[in-house]
């Protein structure tokens, strides 16, 4: 077996007709590749473009999923496990990957493009200059009532107070701060309770804190926020990409849902710069790439297909053995330093 070492460089190959490999995080292709290049050309190999980007269509396609997973996997692999601070004296010892949910606090009153443009854009302003976060993907999503509310996958770990006083900003512009506080200003703590248990909450103490909040801010700062940092999920690229590629509407929505999902234009989804300009990892095809896919082939919980010109291998990255998880180490971390991509801290591990 040849070693999987990171002094290993390919050689291009001068057949005009040859075998490449496409590798990301998730999953890896072979396939036959024009080359048209000769031994003195050092033109970069060209890359396989994942994360176009395009207007989304609502549908959320087959094509569009597989970018958005692709672009998961990415962000994942990409942020290594690192001890954080965030506030004074708070410590996260293993973060990763936050995830943020951001709602509205009343009934919603303008179209999903509008509340993308005066609202989450304007958020991504604030997140790229406050907090440096360059390296993110975005989805939107229906609740119950029809509202939209955008998940928010990111590799820096913000403190929650700072992400909802943003966000409240923001929603502020368009009235539903506003709209909230002429809400609940007058109600009673009775009324509020029966309001609560409509919404399934039973919890007294957490009932009556969340009230004497209200009454104490004036009902100016709902919680429109939720912030989880994402560390100890086994898989987590995974599981974030089954989560967040869940179409608008399916069997289960309501009503509301399926009114609600008529008015969505535009993207469902996008990722950063950083991400989209990945794309895969495209290498000549080796005597290394030979044996990396022979041992591929022999382990249990990797999935091939395969066409009449081409074979593709699904595996969880994770449970590859070390040097496999090295060869593509190699690769990958290569071709994110070649495109210039922003790492949030120091290597990410095999």
């Amino acid at each position: 077996m040849l070693p999987f070492g990171l002094s290993y460089r390919p050689q291009l190959n001068t057949n005009p007709m040859s075998f490449a490999l496409s590798l990301n995080p998730s999953r890896c292709a072979k396939f036959w590749h024009q080359d048209q290049r000769n031994d003195n050309d050092s033109t970069p190999l060209p890359r396989v473009q994942v994360a176009n980007n395009s207007k989304a269509n609502p549908a959320m396609s087959k094509k569009a999923r597989k970018r958005l997973k692709n672009s998961i996997s990415w962000l994942c692999y990409l942020s290594t496990s690192r001890r954080v601070q965030v506030g004074k004296q708070k410590f996260i010892p293993k973060f990763q990957i936050s995830f943020l949910t951001l709602s509205l606090p009343s009934i919603q009153q303008h179209t999903h493009a509008e509340l993308k443009r005066e609202c989450l854009n304007h958020f991504l302003v604030i997140a790229r200059r406050k907090w440096r976060v360059e390296n993110y993907v975005w989805k939107l999503e229906l609740q119950k009532n029809g509202n939209a509310h955008f998940h928010l996958t990111l590799d820096r770990a913000v403190p929650w107070q700072e992400i909802r006083r943003q966000w409240n900003g923001c929603l502020s512009k368009l009235g539903y701060i506003s709209a909230y506080q002429d809400r609940f200003k007058t109600m009673s703590f009775s009324d509020y309770t029966r309001l609560r248990h409509r919404s399934g909450e039973f919890d007294k103490r957490k009932i009556r804190k969340s009230f004497d909040y209200g009454v104490y801010t004036d009902w100016q700062d709902p919680n429109t926020t939720d912030v989880k940092s994402v560390k100890d999920v086994r898989n987590l690229a995974s599981y974030l990409s089954k989560y967040l590629s869940k179409p608008p509407t399916d069997e289960h929505s309501n009503k509301a849902q399926i009114e609600s999902a008529k008015g969505l234009t535009g993207r469902l989804w996008y990722c950063s710069q950083s991400l989209s300009s990945l794309g895969n990892c495209l290498v000549p095809f080796s005597l290394h790439c030979q044996n990396f896919l022979r041992e591929l082939n022999s382990l249990t919980g990797v999935f091939r297909i395969s066409g009449d010109y081409w074979q593709c291998w699904f595996y969880k990255l994770g449970s590859l053995p070390l040097h496999l998880r090295t060869f593509l180490r190699e690769s990958l971390l290569s071709h994110a330093y070649n495109a210039g991509y922003p790492f949030p801290a120091a290597f990410p591990s095999a």
